[in-house]
């Protein structure tokens, strides 16, 4: 099992090289932040919060046609990478579950790539009231998560699986617990003749669970989609769940 604080370090140097340069394409990170913006909406003249921003991929897609845009991450790695690719944009270290921002601020946030989950329940409701907290009224939001249902049913047929680009070999191992709801992950990147071990775990949220929790901190689910080709969500199928709320 990965250590409670496995985010301090996971996403530490070599992670955003690896992502960057051999497994994130710029044709999946301009599909998922086109998206974003026609399924919120972005105006040039909003100011959107991309938390986490990791190494900043959304952000420079954006830019300049949305100078509003800010990006936040704990990781000083990610964020020292992502002022290398976009000197222009605004990033800042800091929490999702206290965000260094006043309270109505943002006209959208978004927060894509598996990148919810990280805590404890109470923690993962921290973040979405602090999401909330700083969206306008009417503001809106973007979850985007792994849908379990497939997610668990493949991992059940291949507990390890392998991906191989350039010179670069990913090996992952793979365990789900039904009692917690905790998918546990165990990646080794070999790159050359080097080695590099890390471990996760999050919290799956299926989507009755997500729309709850967002209820409750005055974000009103307006659509889920299953995917960001923009089809409907289905429970069974869809591999993704990218919920869009609004804060009443």
């Amino acid at each position: 099992m990965a250590h409670g604080d496995w985010y301090r370090t996971y996403f530490r140097e070599p992670y955003n090289e690896f992502y960057a340069d051999y497994l994130l394409s710029p044709h999946v990170t301009g599909e998922e932040a086109e998206f974003a913006r026609r399924a919120l909406g972005f105006g040039n003249d909003d100011r959107v919060l991309d938390c986490p921003c990791g190494y900043g991929r959304h952000m420079e897609w954006h830019w300049p046609a949305l100078p509003g845009i800010v990006g936040v991450d704990l990781e000083r790695d990610c964020l020292k990478r992502a002022v290398e690719s976009l000197p222009g944009g605004r990033f800042i270290q800091g929490d999702m579950r206290a965000l260094p921002f006043r309270s109505g601020q943002f006209d959208a946030v978004v927060n894509l790539f598996n990148s919810f989950g990280y805590f404890s329940h109470e923690e993962n409701r921290a973040v979405v009231r602090e999401f909330s907290r700083v969206l306008k009224p009417g503001g809106r939001l973007m979850i985007d998560v792994a849908n379990p249902t497939p997610l668990v049913d493949v991992i059940e047929e291949q507990p390890r699986t392998r991906q191989s680009v350039g010179d670069l070999l990913v090996t992952e191992d793979w365990s789900y617990d039904p009692e917690t709801a905790v998918l546990a992950n165990r990646t080794q990147f070999e790159h050359g003749s080097k080695r590099t071990d890390r471990s996760y775990d999050v919290i799956l949220y299926d989507a009755d669970r997500l729309t709850e929790m967002l209820d409750r901190a005055a974000l009103g689910v307006e659509r889920i989609y299953g995917e960001f080709t923009g089809e409907a969500f289905d429970p069974a199928e869809s591999t993704r769940i990218i919920v869009v709320a609004r804060k009443r």
